[in-house]
């Protein structure tokens, strides 16, 4: 997976969680079947509020902490990010505090409360 920081890069942001690495929240590392766990404040999104994640290694799934509230889901049909990321045919989900996550088809977004 690699997740954009908001600037037309397709570089994973050092320091980001991937599949095996530590989970957030569990204090545990990922084993086989696992889903990674990203949190939404460690995401940088571009100046539009928008970040894109992209599922180059197939996850099934991936878990999402926040503790902003999802206030509208659902897919692009078309938009381009200020970032000049075509988006059209992704899933989205946009939080209380703005942020816009778009996310192919295909992979499901769990996302937990950071509040417990």
């Amino acid at each position: 997976m690699v997740v954009t920081e908001g600037r037309g890069s397709e570089k994973p942001r050092s320091g980001q969680p991937t599949a095996g690495e530590e989970h957030r929240g569990r204090g545990g590392v990922a084993g086989a079947g696992e889903p990674p766990v990203l949190a939404l404040s460690d995401l940088i999104a571009d100046r539009s509020g928008e970040v894109v994640l992209y599922n180059d290694s197939n996850m099934p799934v991936l878990t999402l902490l926040t503790s902003e509230r999802p206030v509208a889901r659902g897919t692009v049909e078309a938009h381009v990010t200020a970032s000049g990321i075509d988006v059209a045919g992704y899933d989205y989900v946009t939080f209380a505090n703005g942020l816009t996550l778009y996310y192919p088809q295909g992979l499901q977004l769990v996302i937990l409360s950071e509040a417990g």
